[in-house]
C-alpha cells in the first residue's frame, strides 16, 4: 500500500511539474503571438482595431496595471506572462501539489505537507514572475534608445507624436514593438497622450521609460521641440546603459561569489545525503537541532541580503 500511494504521489507531482510549466512556458509564446497579431493585420493591409481586446487589456489588471490589488498584479502584468487568474492558480495548485508530494516522500505529515507545499509553490511563483519581469525590463531598456530614435526620426519628418509610436510599433521588435503598439491602440481608441504613455510606463516599469514619458507629457502640455528634447534623451540613455553595463562587469566576481557561497550549505547538505544517509540521523532527533536550523537559516538570510547589497549597484 505504501508503495502505491508512493507512485501515486511521485505521478501526480510529475503531472502538475508538466501542467505548470506548459501554462508559464507554452501559454506566455501563444500570448505574444496575440500580442504580434497586431502588426501582421497592418502588414496585411487590415485594420488596426482587428487586435485582441486581451491584447489591449491585461486580464489581471481590470482597467489596467494602476488598478486595485497592488504589487501582486503589477509584477504579473509587468512580467509580460500572458498567465490569467485561473491559470496562475492552477499552476500554484500544481506547484504546491508537487512540493507537498516531495515533502511527503521526505516523512513529513500530511498537514505540514501541505502547507509546506503552499509556501513552497507561492514563494517559487513569485520567485518566476519576477525573474521574467527582470528580462523584461533588461531587453525593454536595451530596445528604449533604438525607439527614441526611431521617434526622433518621425517628428523630424513632420509626424505628429501618435503616429510616431504607431512607427515604434511597426519597427520595433518585442517587447518594445508589442507596448508602444498596445499604447498606439489606446490613443486610437480615444485615451489621451499623458494617459496613454502612464499606462505605458505601467505596464512595463522601466526605469529608463520614465524620462521619455515625462518629456512628453511635458511637451503636450507646455509645447516645445521634443525632436530636440528625446535626441539629448537618447544620448543620456546609451550612456546609462553603458555604464551599467561597465558596472555590472566589475561586480561579476562578488555576485557569482555570492551565490556560490549560497549555494554551498545547501549542495554540501544534499552531496553528505547522497553519499551516507545516515550521517545526520544520530542528531535529527536531538530537540536543539530545530532550533539551530532557524539560527543557521536566520544567519544565511541576512549574509545573502548584506552580499546582495554590496554588489547591487543603482545606476
Amino acid at each position: 500500500m505504501d508503495a502505491f500511494w508512493t507512485l501515486t504521489f511521485v505521478f501526480a507531482a510529475t503531472f502538475a511539474l508538466v501542467q505548470a510549466a506548459y501554462a508559464l512556458l507554452v501559454r506566455p509564446r501563444a500570448g505574444r503571438r496575440d500580442a504580434n497579431r497586431r502588426l501582421g493585420a497592418l502588414r496585411g493591409g487590415g485594420r488596426p482595431d482587428a487586435a485582441p481586446v486581451h491584447v489591449r487589456r491585461a486580464p489581471w489588471t481590470g482597467d489596467g496595471p494602476a488598478g486595485a490589488h497592488g504589487h501582486l498584479r503589477k509584477l504579473v502584468v509587468q512580467s509580460g506572462l500572458h498567465v490569467g487568474p485561473p491559470q496562475a492558480l492552477g499552476v500554484f495548485a500544481s506547484v504546491a501539489l508537487a512540493c507537498a508530494a516531495g515533502l511527503w516522500l521526505m516523512g513529513a505529515s500530511a498537514v505540514a505537507a501541505l502547507m509546506g507545499g503552499a509556501f513552497a509553490s507561492f514563494g517559487l511563483i513569485v520567485a518566476a514572475f519576477a525573474v521574467a519581469r527582470g528580462r523584461r525590463i533588461a531587453r525593454f531598456s536595451a530596445q528604449l534608445p533604438d525607439v527614441v530614435d526611431v521617434m526622433v526620426r518621425s517628428l523630424r519628418a513632420g509626424h505628429p507624436v501618435p503616429r510616431s509610436l504607431a512607427l515604434v510599433a511597426s519597427e520595433m521588435s518585442d517587447p518594445a514593438g508589442a507596448e508602444f503598439a498596445v499604447a498606439a491602440d489606446e490613443l486610437t481608441y480615444g485615451s489621451d497622450l499623458p494617459t496613454a504613455m502612464e499606462m505605458l510606463y505601467a505596464r512595463v516599469g522601466a526605469p529608463d521609460l520614465r524620462f521619455l514619458v515625462v518629456a512628453i507629457s511635458v511637451q503636450s502640455a507646455t509645447g516645445g521641440s521634443l525632436a530636440a528634447a528625446l535626441g539629448n534623451l537618447s544620448s543620456v540613455m546609451r550612456q546609462r546603459f553603458k555604464l551599467r553595463r561597465k558596472v555590472r562587469a566589475l561586480t561579476a566576481e562578488g555576485r557569482y561569489s555570492a551565490l556560490l557561497l549560497s549555494a554551498l550549505p545547501v549542495i554540501f547538505f544534499l552531496m553528505l545525503n547522497l553519499v551516507s544517509r545516515d550521517f545526520y540521523g544520530e542528531v535529527w532527533s536531538d530537540p536543539n537541532v530545530p532550533h539551530a536550523l532557524m539560527a543557521g537559516g536566520a544567519m544565511m538570510l541576512v549574509g545573502n541580503i548584506v552580499m546582495y547589497r554590496m554588489v547591487n549597484y543603482k545606476v
